[in-house]
């Protein structure tokens, strides 16, 4: 999983969002896309390093 700090959120939400299907915040694994969603926010909020998996096809 690749470990990162979102500085635009603008940019990954419309380029990297899409493709996450695994989002780890606080040791708490999520897949559902509206979960993921929301925490990817809140991680922009509080300035917290994610871990995500990204599929592309």
């Amino acid at each position: 999983m690749k470990r990162t700090l979102i500085k635009n959120w603008d940019y990954f939400r419309i380029k990297t969002l899409p493709d996450i299907k695994k989002l780890v915040l606080h040791d708490v694994e999520y897949t559902d896309q509206v979960d993921i969603q929301g925490m990817y926010f809140e991680a922009y909020l509080q300035k917290e390093a994610i871990e995500f998996e990204v599929e592309r096809s």
